[in-house]
């Protein structure tokens, strides 16, 4: 599986914990199919203060391609973690470097011939979508709970599989979701579960367990899963208990994928 995640770099700040963690959904889901064994590659952007240093040393420590990641002089992207009600969730984003660059075609244009492309609508990119379709397989685009339907309906010519996030899903959404020409949609309601959506076929998937210590890399897990999958040809019932199970143990630890900075 040959796959590159354009997306995000961050450092995740738990102020009640006074700890810090390697984090950002695109790194999230490049490091866990590195881990798995793909062909994973990563393109962001970081500072060139002391978190980018640190970033850099983990993502070649993992085996990644430095030279596809972006530094420039300023901070890196730093996410404030805070606890609420028994869980944590991103309280705020003080984006750095990362608000004042955006990737250009230029940027990406050696981004070909890959099987699968994933971004997300934090990565800046949804301008870049024609491009990277004429060059790659399958886009894989993350809309997180941020989705435009007036302008998902101009992009999903260009988009193959979507994940889109919310909490509280009007009928009148999951029905104009199902419209678009797009192979693969996952739908996913935190503790309602998620929906794989499939040449009109619905896959629902309820969650695994009830006890959380961290969710906000869950949605990573699950992305990671679900596209690891869809390139093996696993059979989608299989494909959403395995995310699903998987998600769900991210959520049993602090800090899902990488150990503390501090």
């Amino acid at each position: 599986m040959s796959i590159i995640t354009i997306g995000d770099c961050v450092v995740d700040y738990y102020p009640n914990l006074d700890q810090e963690f390697i984090g950002g959904g695109g790194l999230n889901n490049a490091v866990y199919l590195k881990d798995k064994d793909f062909d994973s590659e990563l393109m962001g952007i970081i500072g060139d203060d002391i978190r980018g240093k640190k970033i850099l040393d983990y993502l070649k420590h993992k085996g990644f391609d430095l030279t596809r990641i972006k530094v420039r002089n300023g901070d890196t992207a730093l996410a404030i973690i805070k606890k609420v009600d028994g869980d944590y969730e991103i309280d705020r984003v003080q984006e750095g470097i990362k608000k004042k660059y955006r990737f250009s075609r230029e940027d990406i244009k050696n981004v070909k011939n890959y099987d699968i492309v994933h971004t997300n609508i934090y990565s800046h990119v949804t301008h870049l979508l024609p491009y990277l379709k004429e060059n790659n397989d399958l886009i894989s685009f993350d809309y997180s709970f941020k989705v435009d339907y007036e302008r998902l309906k101009e992009l999903s010519e260009y988009i193959d599989i979507l994940f889109v996030s919310k909490n509280n899903v009007l009928k009148k959404e999951f029905l104009q979701l199902k419209k678009y020409d797009i192979d693969y949609i996952i739908l996913s309601s935190g503790s309602e579960g998620f929906i794989i959506i499939h040449k009109g076929q619905e896959y629902y998937k309820e969650p695994v367990g009830k006890y959380i210590k961290d969710s906000t890399g869950a949605g990573d897990t699950l992305i990671a899963e679900v596209l690891a999958g869809i390139h093996e040809n696993i059979n989608i019932s299989d494909i959403i208990d395995t995310a699903a199970q998987k998600a769900y143990e991210t959520c049993l630890k602090i800090g899902p994928y990488h150990d503390s900075l501090n």
